[in-house]
């Protein structure tokens, strides 16, 4: 792993994912290249992985009678042993599920536990399930996972648009992983990331972009609001922002647009700011931030 001054160069991150929707937006990943990404299914029944298209496949179950319920079954060893191998290396884990069952809950648990015993990022992006009679289950798992992962995002499912939920996971995904692996004039790494969100419960990453007239002010706008997550960057007390802009951009289109998302977090937020010159923006400038800590709003 290079590293320049401390920081990491190139960030290796690794998608892991469990439970039907975890899985099928894995699978919807797989064509969007992912610039150093490597893809891990873990299946919790062994006919999830008919059609998949992951190499690297991993099952929580062993296919053998076991009447216990799903919290209760160990976690065979083999897969264990399979998982730690497969996370060797990384820099980062990205954990995709929708913990509905306490199948996706244990194994989401384990994901964690090799995670921190291989002093990894770990990042949890729940699919909150529709209809709703499935969201407390849910909420449950969450509570009790939220606070030994280093970033947790969660995502609501659309009423009758799974498609829809899936585009704004990989989109999540892509987003992370540009994040931590953008170099430019002001570059951010996993250390920013994590001190910005670590500890701190659910946090919320929003997205904008914008050409043209203004396109500082619009994208900027259009980055205080996470529609798929439900809520915006309000009153947040860390923000992590990163901007992209084209090499004709100059000073005050960084400021518009830091100051827009300024406005609307807390006043005395902490906020770490990177820079990225992408020659193919001409007029044009994309935001995405990472805002955490909720617990008093201005």
């Amino acid at each position: 792993m290079k590293r320049e001054g401390g920081r990491i160069d190139h960030a290796r991150v690794r998608v892991v994912a469990t439970g039907e929707r975890g899985l099928h937006a894995l699978e919807a990943m797989l064509s969007g290249n992912l610039y150093g990404a490597d893809f891990i299914a873990i299946h919790t029944q062994m006919t999830q992985a008919v059609k998949s298209a992951v190499s690297t496949q991993i099952f929580a179950s062993d296919g053998s009678d076991d009447d216990r319920p799903a919290e209760e079954r160990p976690f065979p060893s083999a897969a264990r042993q399979k998982l730690y191998h497969a996370l060797s290396g990384a820099d980062m884990v990205i954990l995709v599920t929708s913990l509905e069952t306490a199948a996706c809950a244990r194994v989401a648990q384990v994901v964690i536990e090799t995670t921190r015993a291989l002093d990894m990022m770990s990042a949890l992006v729940v699919i909150r399930p529709f209809p709703a009679h499935l969201q407390e289950t849910t909420h449950t798992h969450m509570a009790l996972l939220q606070y030994d992962v280093d970033l947790l995002l969660v995502i609501g499912a659309q009423t009758a648009a799974w498609q829809q939920t899936e585009l704004d996971v990989v989109r999540t995904i892509h987003a992370l992983n540009n994040l931590v692996n953008a170099s430019g004039l002001i570059n951010l790494d996993l250390a920013d990331l994590k001190s910005t969100t670590g500890g701190q419960g659910t946090a919320i990453l929003t997205t904008g972009e914008a050409h043209g007239t203004q396109y500082a002010r619009r994208a900027a706008r259009r980055a205080l609001y996470a529609h798929s997550q439900g809520r915006g960057i309000h009153g947040a007390r860390r923000l992590l922002l990163h901007l992209t802009i084209g090499p004709e951009a100059n000073l005050t289109d960084v400021q518009d647009a830091t100051r827009i998302l300024q406005d609307v977090i807390h006043p005395e937020a902490n906020i770490i700011l990177g820079v990225t010159v992408d020659p193919r923006f001409s007029s044009k400038l994309a935001v995405t931030a990472v805002a955490a800590d909720f617990s008093t709003t201005a």
